[in-house]
């Protein structure tokens, strides 16, 4: 029996009972993640190798060890065998491998819905209104949102201008389905809705979609960019080198006999680069934060993130428009991760490698960076706890109400206060998530300096 798997496996299910089924990190889980490394460099997985283990295997006999970055491209987005892509993956519920806010509580949209509504007016009420949601999951964000809209302000919601940035079928099918049993086709004989458009990438939608001086735009990331893929390096001597992975047998471990027909492929594991490359110089200079790291630091990277972040900054601050908001919701902090890429199935942490394309794989937000890739063009706010703004955006007034609405109708009210309650709470979702908030130009008032609930002590 290997002790050291038995040790790494019983503490990821007791960390897992402990912290929840929610994607977001466990600071518990993150401490002992290096602890894990050399266990999980020797597991050799038991499972049925997926379609995509082969891809994965044929590249890297092909073409040599692979960057992290690649590897979670394929995973989540291979086109046909990517973990967003294929329809025979459930994602999300409790048939699925994770949960989030919005499936657990109406809410949380709602919340955000006026967080936006009143950045709406403090603009000026624009006449144009562009909403843009970046990853929309199952579309009950966004869902939540119009009728929030709808209910307060009736020439916001009809003025509205939808895309949702998705490039999975899948994904995009599930979002119909949501959109259209909240009545968001109401009234079209195709099933389609004017001014309601997908879109593969921000890239699609910026060529798509004019601006002129009365439009005002809004932006959602919930759960977007901790799937995003991320270059993982680390400072060796005096310079970076890239963590990648291999399938090549480790030296380091004695060769074992064994029959070829019945043996299994050899684990992927992470190597380092012998010499720095260039990207990975690149990478390790992308923020003046890594300069004093000490030797041994690793950090996770993602260009794809900084490059998304500046495209939100330019879509609520185009120079010809009213300006805008944004809201990025996801867990991390506002500090670099070096050990936070990890796996869920079935609403369990597992192993990275163990059945690629059949799991969801997901890293710590450095808020920081996205900060830093905003540029100067537009006011960031926070990050600050879940908790936080949604209790400071009056999150108990309003289940309130909801709990008054489900007595007289006969429904559950302690369902309705539980699922509230999960969302703020201080040792799991409300303190791992953090919102940050984003204001373009044209937005603030002469001399505002908050806007709340982002508020300064």
């Amino acid at each position: 029996m290997n002790t050291c798997k038995l040790t790494a496996s019983n503490s990821r299910a007791l960390l897992a009972r402990k912290y929840g089924r929610s994607r977001a990190t466990r600071s518990a889980y993150t401490t002992v993640r290096a602890a894990f490394d050399t266990a999980s460099a020797r597991h050799v997985s038991t499972a049925t190798p997926t379609k995509l283990d082969k891809i994965i295997r044929d590249s890297i006999k092909a073409t040599g060890p692979m960057s992290v970055s690649t590897y979670m491209q394929l995973c989540l987005a291979h086109p046909t065998e990517g973990y967003y892509m294929s329809p025979s993956n459930a994602v999300f519920g409790k048939q699925g491998d994770f949960i989030t806010s919005p499936e657990i509580s109406q809410v949380f949209g709602e919340l955000i819905a006026i967080w936006h509504l009143a950045r709406w007016y403090a603009a000026g009420r624009p006449r144009r209104v562009r909403v843009v949601e970046l990853g929309p999951g199952r579309g009950t964000l966004i869902a939540d949102a119009f009728r929030t809209w709808s209910q307060f302000s009736d020439s916001f919601a009809a003025t509205c201008e939808l895309h949702l940035i998705e490039t999975s079928g899948p994904m995009r099918a599930l979002q119909h389905e949501t959109l259209q049993k909240y009545g968001f086709f109401k009234g079209t004989e195709d099933g389609s809705q004017e001014r309601f458009y997908w879109r593969d990438s921000l890239e699609d939608m910026l060529a798509n979609s004019k601006v002129d001086e009365g439009t005002y735009t809004i932006v959602i990331a919930h759960e977007f960019f901790d799937a995003l893929p991320v270059h993982v390096v680390e400072k060796h001597k005096t310079s970076w080198h890239e963590i990648q992975i291999t399938s090549e047998p480790n030296p380091a471990v004695p060769i074992v006999i064994r029959d070829l027909e019945t043996s299994p492929s050899p684990p992927f594991r992470f190597v380092r680069t012998p010499e720095p490359t260039p990207l990975a110089i690149l990478l390790g200079s992308m923020s003046p934060r890594y300069n004093k790291l000490a030797e041994g630091s690793r950090l996770e990277v993602s260009p794809v993130a900084f490059k998304a972040a500046r495209q939100i900054a330019e879509l609520v601050s185009h120079p010809k428009s009213s300006g805008g908001s944004a809201l990025i919701i996801d867990y991390g902090q506002e500090s670099h991760s070096g050990n936070s890429l990890r796996a869920f199935k079935k609403h369990k942490i597992v192993n990275i490698f163990e059945t690629p394309g059949k799991c969801d794989l997901t890293t710590n937000v450095d808020f920081a960076a996205l900060k830093e890739a905003l540029g100067d063009s537009v006011t960031p706010y926070g990050p600050i706890t879940q908790h936080d703004f949604l209790n400071n955006m009056s999150i108990k007034p309003r289940v309130e109400m909801l709990m008054q609405a489900a007595a007289r109708s006969g429904s559950n009210k302690s369902e309705i206060a539980r699922a509230a309650a999960r969302l703020v709470d201080l040792t799991g979702m409300g303190s791992q998530y953090k919102f940050l908030g984003i204001v373009g130009t044209g937005v603030r008032t002469t001399g505002e300096t908050d806007i709340w609930p982002f508020v300064r002590d």
